[in-house]
């Protein structure tokens, strides 16, 4: 006993399905998540201003990308995004005053852009992928 599954009808959507995930794909996949580390760098700016951190600007711009102080580092497949002045740390987490007095605690603006892009990736991943199937059945 056998069954023949003809799937002849489909090689059009397989040859698709195969030019986009070897081509179009990867290319449209790496300026989406280019977009997602911009847009990352944005939440933390939200996040400093949100918080009312004092800011000199040096740090609210170092979280942009092209700044002289921005992170930027990209792999085939990853971002790497933050900044290289020196005090955000400090601001982030808290610190002593001068001479070792009071404490000031940290404002966490990181953490709290971490947890909005945690949460809002999933969804842009979602809409992206949603807007790209179409255009390969």
């Amino acid at each position: 006993m056998g069954a023949t599954v003809d799937f002849s009808q489909y090689s059009e959507f397989f040859r698709r399905l195969e030019a986009a995930a070897t081509k179009d794909f990867k290319r449209e996949f790496k300026t989406f998540l280019e977009g997602a580390a911009i847009e990352f760098l944005n939440m933390v700016q939200d996040a400093i201003l949100e918080r009312g951190n004092v800011d000199t600007r040096l740090m609210l711009n170092s979280f942009h990308k092209g700044n002289p102080e921005n992170v930027w580092i990209e792999t085939s497949s990853s971002y790497e995004v933050g900044s290289n002045v020196y005090y955000i740390k400090y601001v982030n987490d808290g610190h002593h005053t001068r001479g070792g007095g009071r404490w000031i605690e940290g404002s966490h603006f990181w953490e709290a852009a971490v947890r909005l892009m945690e949460n809002e990736f999933p969804k842009y991943v979602q809409v992206k992928f949603e807007a790209w199937l179409p255009t390969i059945i």
